[in-house]
C-alpha cells in the first residue's frame, strides 16, 4: 500500500516524465538555483550549457537571408578576485576614433582567418589585455545580440580562474583600463535602473548597471549582454525583469 505523501511524488515523476520538453524546460529553470559560491562551480558549468542556446538576447538580430551585416564576437571574462566571483571589463581609449571612453568586453570583428566566432574574442582579448586563450576556460556560446550598426555580436562565456595571477598585457592604443566587478555587486538591485530607447517607432527599456565609479557604469550593449549573460549564470541570485523587449 502506497503511503499519500508516496503517491503523490510517484504521480509527479510520472507527470513530468511525459510533460512536453517545453514544459520541462520551464521546470529545469524554475528548480535551478545558484548561490555565489557555486556561480561557476563544475555543476552549474554544466547546467549553462545546457541552456546557452535558449538564452535570448534583449536585442534580437534582424532576419537577413543573406546573413548578418557582419560579424563579431565577445570575451566575458568570468574571474574570481580573491574569492569573489566577479566579472571583468575594458574600458576602451579615449583617443579612439569611435566609442572612446566606452566600457565593453574585449572581442572585436571576426577575421577571415578566425576559425570560428569563439577564435575572434579570444584573439581579440589576447591582443587587446594580453589574456591568451591558454588562461581560459571556455564555457560556450550566447545568442548574438544586434549593434547599432546592424552588426551581429556573440557573447562567449570564458571562465579565468584568480584574476591576480595572470599576466595581463594591456594595449594602450586600444585600452584605457581593465577593471572588474563583483557578480554580487552586479546583481544588487540597487545598482540597477533602466534606460528607454525608441527605434524604428517601437519602444524598448534597457538595463543600466551603476557601481561606485560613475565612469564604469554599464549601459549600452555591454549591459543588453551582461543582463543576458547573468540571468543565464545566475539565476536566484540576478532577479532583474525588463519588461520591454525588442
Amino acid at each position: 500500500m502506497i503511503n499519500i505523501f508516496t503517491r503523490a511524488t510517484l504521480l509527479h515523476w510520472q507527470s513530468t516524465k511525459h510533460a512536453s520538453k517545453p514544459l520541462q524546460s520551464v521546470v529545469a529553470r524554475t528548480l535551478h538555483k545558484v548561490d555565489l559560491e557555486s556561480v561557476f562551480s563544475d555543476n552549474n558549468k554544466i547546467h549553462v550549457q545546457s541552456k546557452l542556446d535558449t538564452a535570448r538576447p534583449l536585442i534580437r538580430p534582424l532576419a537577413n537571408p543573406k546573413g548578418p551585416k557582419s560579424e563579431a564576437a565577445v570575451l566575458v571574462p568570468m574571474c574570481y578576485i580573491g574569492q569573489e566571483p566577479s566579472i571583468l571589463f575594458m574600458m576602451r581609449s579615449r583617443d579612439l576614433n569611435s566609442h572612446s571612453g566606452e566600457i565593453c568586453f574585449p572581442g572585436g570583428m571576426k577575421d577571415s582567418t578566425d576559425r570560428d566566432l569563439v577564435h575572434t574574442a579570444l584573439r581579440e582579448t589576447h591582443e587587446e589585455i594580453g589574456l591568451s586563450e591558454e588562461h581560459v576556460d571556455v564555457w560556450g556560446r550566447l545568442p548574438p545580440s544586434r549593434a547599432r550598426a546592424g552588426s551581429q555580436v556573440t557573447p562567449v562565456l570564458g571562465f579565468c580562474g584568480n584574476y591576480e595571477d595572470k599576466p595581463w598585457k594591456i594595449n594602450d592604443k586600444e585600452v584605457q583600463e581593465i577593471f572588474t566587478r563583483s557578480i554580487a555587486s552586479l546583481c544588487d538591485s540597487d545598482n540597477i535602473r533602466t534606460t528607454q530607447f525608441r527605434y524604428e517607432n517601437t519602444g524598448y527599456t534597457m538595463p543600466v548597471f551603476f557601481g561606485s565609479s560613475a565612469k564604469h557604469r554599464v549601459w549600452g550593449l555591454t549591459a543588453v549582454i551582461l543582463h543576458q549573460v547573468l540571468s543565464t549564470i545566475a539565476p536566484g541570485i540576478y532577479n532583474f525583469k525588463v519588461k520591454h523587449k525588442r
